[in-house]
C-alpha cells in the first residue's frame, strides 16, 4: 500500500514537472493548419473572444486619443480633432456588425486556399472582415499578396528580407 502511494505520488509530481516544463513554451502557430483541427465551438469561441479583445483595444486607443487632443485644441482652437483624429477605423480594431458565424465561415473559406495555410489567424479575420465589408476584389488581393510575401519573409529568419518585405 505505501510503494503505491509513493509510486502515485511520484508519477504525479513527475507529470506535473513536465506539464510546466511545457506549458510557458508556446510556438504555437495559430494558422490555418491550427484552424482545420480546431472544433467548431472553439472556433466559434476564438473569434467572438478576438472581436471582444479587439473592441476593447479600440476604446482604449479611442481613449487615450482623446486625452492627446485635449492637449492640441488650444493649438487648432475650432476644429473637431476628436472625430478627425480618433473616430477614424484606421486601426484595423472594427469588427462590429458581423456575426460570428460569418467570420468563421469566412475564415474557413480563407484557409481552403493551400497558400492561405500558414498565415496567421489574425490575417484571416481582418480578410474576412473587410470582405464582408465590400472591400474591392482587387485591394484584398494586393493585401493578401503582401500578406504571403511577409509570412514567408518570416519563414526565412532573414532579419533585412523581412523588413524589406513586411512594410
Amino acid at each position: 500500500m505505501r510503494l503505491t502511494a509513493s509510486l502515485c505520488i511520484g508519477s504525479l509530481i513527475a507529470l506535473s514537472v513536465i506539464a510546466f516544463a511545457f506549458a510557458g513554451k508556446s510556438n504555437l502557430a495559430r494558422d490555418g493548419y491550427w484552424w482545420s483541427v480546431s472544433t467548431p465551438s472553439f472556433k466559434l469561441g476564438f473569434v467572438s473572444g478576438y472581436v471582444v479583445a479587439k473592441d476593447e483595444a479600440g476604446v482604449k486607443e479611442m481613449a487615450q486619443c482623446a486625452g492627446f487632443v485635449d492637449m492640441l485644441k488650444d493649438k487648432y482652437p475650432g476644429q473637431n480633432l476628436f472625430q478627425k483624429l480618433c473616430t477614424e477605423p484606421t486601426n484595423g480594431a472594427d469588427f462590429d456588425g458581423i456575426t460570428m458565424g460569418q467570420f468563421v465561415d469566412g475564415v474557413d473559406e480563407f484557409y481552403k486556399d493551400f497558400r492561405n495555410k500558414q498565415l496567421d489567424v489574425s490575417w484571416a479575420l481582418q480578410y474576412v472582415r473587410d470582405q464582408v465589408r465590400g472591400k474591392p476584389a482587387k485591394e484584398l488581393e494586393v493585401e493578401l499578396t503582401a500578406w504571403r510575401a511577409c509570412q514567408f519573409a518570416y519563414s526565412t529568419g532573414d532579419s533585412k528580407k523581412i523588413l524589406d518585405t513586411c512594410k
